[in-house]
């Protein structure tokens, strides 16, 4: 399924989405990214989702640009990227991926900095933010994530609340996440994850216990840079941006007192 197709589904349908992404396909062949040492557990996890095991309205996503679709819709730079991942990589993937079912589109958070139409990014977060409007939003996010906390791509939610998880390795902390919001968490709010690859394992665990929950990743990043109108991939005031690899703190003044009576339990230590 391509972007739209995609985006137009999960607002239909109200189900459960993992991603994948490069990052992610490198950890389920067994090597480390900067934010998220392998671990065999959460490999076998990525190895069922990609499998489409029955989960009840979830789906798995990966870049719809493999198989070319949208690939015409990216700037040369990205889409050049993603050719040659894909010719580097299909012979080591394929064995984990079904042709039974549809897969959608991973990009789905990735609206703006490698998309050469810009008008297609605006109509696209229109689109998007849909999902939320009204709703009881519950964000799984990095330390330093701060989703929405600038900017309004959230305004249209009816309440915000976070659970804040480590920014590196957040996978230590899997079992406590899944355990504290099955105890704690009402299933009538939407929960939206950023947080790296773990994120694609929760939103597949949670929706198992009847919650629903997406894998948003990078959306409130591309979003900045749609309304900076940014060329590039910069540093945001404030937030993490894990895209520029520079593990650290985030940049600029302390955030918003909304950010932090926002926080219902953190698992960082």
């Amino acid at each position: 399924m391509n972007t739209d197709d995609t985006i137009a589904y999960i607002v239909a349908n109200r189900c459960s989405v993992s991603r994948f992404g490069d990052g992610e396909f490198k950890l389920l062949l067994g090597d480390n990214l900067v934010f998220q040492k392998y671990d065999s557990l959460l490999a076998d996890k990525f190895k069922a989702i990609l499998a489409q095991k029955e989960v009840l309205n979830h789906i798995c996503c990966i870049p719809a640009v493999l198989t070319k679709i949208n690939a015409n819709e990216l700037k040369a730079g990205p889409r050049k990227y993603w050719e040659g991942y894909f010719k580097g990589n299909y012979w080591f993937l394929q064995k984990y991926l079904t042709f039974k079912k549809p897969y959608y589109d991973s990009l789905i958070s990735r609206l703006y900095i490698d998309i050469e139409d810009k008008e297609l990014s605006h109509s696209r977060f229109y689109a998007i933010k849909k999902l939320w409007n009204e709703q009881d939003i519950l964000f799984i996010e990095g330390e330093q994530s701060r989703l929405g906390i600038g900017n309004n791509l959230f305004e249209n939610a009816h309440s915000v609340a976070r659970i804040i998880c480590p920014s590196l390795h957040a996978f230590s902390r899997y079992d406590a996440i899944i355990e504290y919001v099955k105890e704690n968490v009402n299933k009538n709010k939407l929960i939206l994850l950023a947080a790296g690859p773990t994120a694609t394992a929760l939103a597949w665990d949670l929706c198992k216990f009847g919650f629903w929950a997406i894998d948003i990743g990078h959306i409130d990043i591309e979003y900045e840079w749609m309304n900076m109108q940014a060329v590039e991939k910069v540093a945001i005031k404030n937030k993490f941006v894990g895209d520029l690899f520079v593990p650290n703190e985030a940049k600029g003044e302390s955030v918003e007192n909304t950010y932090h009576n926002s926080v219902i339990k953190s698992f960082v230590s």
